[in-house]
């Protein structure tokens, strides 16, 4: 009678040279398929952000002098209401796309996030979608930035947010993602300064707006809710200087932001954070 369990351990050894054929394999093509993979959520977004460039209806963001008088107002929309987040619906209608108005300052904020997608540390995916998202400018606190998401969309934990509705289920539904918008603040004497102080929070932004794989979502807060200054000192220095005010950030979300702001591609370096990162830096 034949044994059964050295029969399995012979057959295992027999497929030992084809497993080892296929890690090898999988080694020369790991780069372009693991790429592949990679770019999927910003490549899905880029083609949303496009289409509904193109077909959805236009939400007028308000200009800064606008803002300031509280007289803005679309007669022929509802108001673009940012803080309500997701639009959850299953029919072929699109969400409203926001657009930034051609102000001179406005204008010079798109240039500026432009030059900073070129500087070449992002993801050609991820530069690509970065593209697409409005920027505009505000004088309610100049020097600052916010990027208008929902907690859906990022690393954030939903519940959080007990005050807002944000629907349930997946951010991406049949209408698309609600789409981010970076506001930048800036003055009336010197709309755009040139310097790395303002780019940096810029760059903060960007990171904050930038779409990611949802199935890390759960992990990275764990991660951040874990971070110490024994087990993890650099990691937390670096969340301490989110205010500057000695504590660290409130949320996953601005932990994320922070670090990539801090650190850029380098943050690719680091083997405990570095799969959460792959699809923004190159």
């Amino acid at each position: 009678m034949s044994n059964p369990i050295q029969n399995a351990k012979n057959l295992l050894k027999k497929l030992q040279p084809i497993k080892q054929a296929i890690q090898i394999a999988g080694q020369n093509l790991s780069n372009p398929i693991k790429g592949f993979f990679t770019d999927i959520p910003a490549n899905l977004s880029y083609l949303q952000a496009r289409a509904s460039q193109k077909f959805a209806p236009k939400d007028i963001i308000p200009t800064a002098e606008q803002m300031q008088s509280q007289t803005f107002l679309n007669p022929n929309k509802p108001e673009l209401n940012f803080s309500e987040g997701l639009t959850k619906s299953m029919s072929a209608q699109l969400n409203p796309w926001p657009v930034a108005q051609q102000t001179p300052y406005n204008q010079q904020l798109e240039q500026r996030k432009q030059q900073i997608l070129n500087s070449g540390v992002f993801r050609p995916a991820m530069k690509r979608y970065l593209s697409t998202v409005p920027i505009y400018g505000d004088y309610g606190a100049p020097g600052g930035g916010m990027a208008d998401v929902t907690p859906l969309q990022t690393y954030d934990n939903p519940a959080n947010y007990p005050g807002a509705s944000f629907g349930r289920g997946s951010w991406e539904t049949a209408t698309g993602p609600y789409q981010p918008v970076i506001g930048m603040g800036i003055s009336k004497n010197k709309p755009i300064p040139n310097d790395q102080v303002f780019n940096s929070v810029l760059v903060h932004e960007l990171i904050h707006a930038s779409p990611r794989n949802m199935r890390y979502k759960d992990e990275f807060i764990n991660f951040f809710n874990n971070v110490k200054p024994n087990t993890n000192p650099m990691l937390y220095k670096i969340g301490l200087t989110y205010l500057k005010n000695g504590n660290p950030p409130p949320n996953s979300e601005e932990f994320y932001a922070i670090v990539a702001q801090r650190l850029g591609p380098q943050v690719l370096n680091i083997p405990e954070i570095r799969k959460f990162y792959e699809n923004l830096f190159k």
